[in-house]
């Protein structure tokens, strides 16, 4: 059985966008320095796929967000 933590209060928000081809697709929120923990700002991407018994993190994507200061 495979377990990895994808997600949580402070550390990112996922969305499942798409299973194919033995991954999972998700979307993912990150928290800027800024943020609230309730609120995280920073959008980005990931896919998981179970790779000899573990289930690993391949692609991981975050989206520049210019800074409000």
């Amino acid at each position: 059985m495979a377990n990895v933590v994808v997600g949580g209060k402070s550390n990112r928000s996922v969305e499942l966008t798409s299973v194919s081809d033995n991954k999972i697709y998700l979307d993912t929120l990150y928290y800027a320095p800024k943020d609230a923990t309730c609120c995280p700002s920073k959008k980005g991407a990931t896919d998981y796929a179970l790779v000899g018994g573990v289930l690993r993190e391949h692609k991981l994507s975050i989206t520049k967000i210019p800074s409000g200061d």
